[in-house]
């Protein structure tokens, strides 16, 4: 199993948090009901399938989970696998540290960081080199955070207390501001304004154009927390922000007033692994309903004004979820492939995901995913084994054993899809 914690020696304190303070909303009553058993047990419960919008051009990824509502694409693209460039972006895994940065593209161009805060500009068709800059000292041996691209400028959490904002055509930098801890995860930038969630229970809104910062807010500190984190959703007129103690407080994006919390600490873990509260899947905004899932145990639907549950499962999610239609598409941290009606909660199918027969006692293979292309969702291994299974039923319409070994999660754009590589590439394949 691919190492995901990172622990730190904090004292066990909560830090100032308007949630908790006395003018804040309280928890809503009652308790949580599992929907459904255990990931590892999971059957469907619903006799219809899953319905999907028409697949769509993505001409850019921009954003942690391709656009600022966090819900994936339905890419028009039915990929052969061929491959068609690899470009080394730097450093790649070691012993102590990963390559824990997704990639981003936008206007032709792919973005990357490796695992010691440098970012490389690409061609997104040739793979030709367009720039590189140290976002850091080189020296510094901190791990890397997250990048988001909006209107020409490259966002950047680079894993120390800070953002920057550089050009997405040259590199240059064009202005940085301090944070009270690291960010390891990417910004979200909506309506002109960034936000990001730091590794010390804050979360900040800074002006996109010159930095400054707006409002702060303060959650709860947690001590454990995955490696690689969720980013904020946001919605223009709202931001969801996701602390590692499971909290997903709905917040105006103007000001920073909390309008409605959930936690998403309570529920069952799906193995000694999964005791963790924090999320790796950003929330996603969907119309009406906000869709959250940590990564230990849980997965909850919220109404969008009010907060009020819709539905919950007692399973995570490992990865980002993509969504299209009625369907929620996810793989649990247990490495289960399911499909889940987004309105009801019903499932449509689970899968397991496991490349080859394992032995008792054996860690499960770590998996990467999905992404929906035209009704047929790839999944990745950490091997390199890739796989189409059908959006229907998850089936396996197709399978690949000799795919470039994934870091992070793929992205699809101008009908080409790429990751970065354990090696520290990045690929890209038709």
């Amino acid at each position: 199993m691919k190492s995901l914690i990172i622990l730190t020696l904090l004292l066990p304190l909560l830090v100032a948090c308007s949630w908790f303070e006395k003018n804040a909303n309280p928890p809503l009553e009652g308790e949580r009901t599992a929907v459904l058993p255990q990931a590892d047990q999971l059957k469907s419960e619903s006799a219809s399938t899953p319905t999907l919008d028409a697949a769509q051009d993505v001409a850019n990824w921009p954003a942690q989970n391709q656009n600022i509502f966090q819900t994936g694409a339905h890419a028009n693209i039915t990929p052969k696998f061929e491959k068609i460039w690899d470009r080394s972006i730097g450093e790649g895994k070691s012993d102590r540290k990963e390559i824990t940065t997704r990639p981003v593209a936008a206007d032709g161009k792919i973005f990357a960081m490796d695992n010691r805060g440098n970012l490389t500009a690409m061609d997104a068709k040739s793979g030709k080199l367009l720039w590189r800059v140290r976002s850091r000292a080189e020296s510094n041996s901190a791990l890397a955070g997250g990048l988001t691209v909006d209107n020409g400028v490259l966002y950047v959490t680079n894993g120390l207390s800070q953002i920057l904002a550089v050009s997405a055509a040259n590199g240059g930098k064009i202005w940085s501001a301090n944070l009270d801890a690291p960010a390891r995860t990417a910004p979200t930038v909506a309506d002109g304004k960034v936000f990001v969630v730091t590794r010390g229970g804050q979360s900040f809104c800074l002006d996109a154009q010159s930095g400054k910062i707006l409002w702060q807010h303060k959650g709860l500190l947690e001590s454990a927390a995955i490696l690689s984190g969720a980013a904020p959703a946001a919605d223009g007129e709202m931001v969801m922000i996701p602390y590692a103690s499971g909290e997903v407080l709905a917040m105006a994006a103007g000001n920073g007033s909390v309008l409605w919390g959930e936690s998403l600490a309570s529920g069952r873990a799906e193995n000694n692994l999964a005791t963790l509260h924090d999320l790796r899947a950003p929330p996603m905004i969907l119309d009406d309903i906000i869709i959250a899932a940590n990564y230990a145990s849980n997965i909850t639907a919220m109404e969008r004004r009010s907060g009020d549950r819709v539905w919950a499962h007692n399973f995570g999610a490992l990865q980002p979820m993509t969504t299209s239609g009625d369907t929620v598409f996810l793989i649990t941290t247990n490495s289960q492939l399911v499909a889940i009606n987004r309105k009801s909660g019903e499932l449509f199918w689970s899968v397991p995901l496991q490349s080859e027969e394992r032995e008792a006692g054996e860690p499960q293979e770590y998996w990467y995913g999905p992404l929906l292309l035209n009704g047929q969702l790839f999944v990745l291994s950490a091997n390199g084994m890739g796989e189409l299974r059908d959006a229907m039923t998850g089936a396996v319409t197709a399978a690949h054993d000799d795919l470039a070994e994934p870091a992070e999660n793929p992205i699809t754009a101008n009908g080409m899809i790429y990751w970065t590589t354990a090696s520290g590439e990045v690929v890209a394949y038709q």
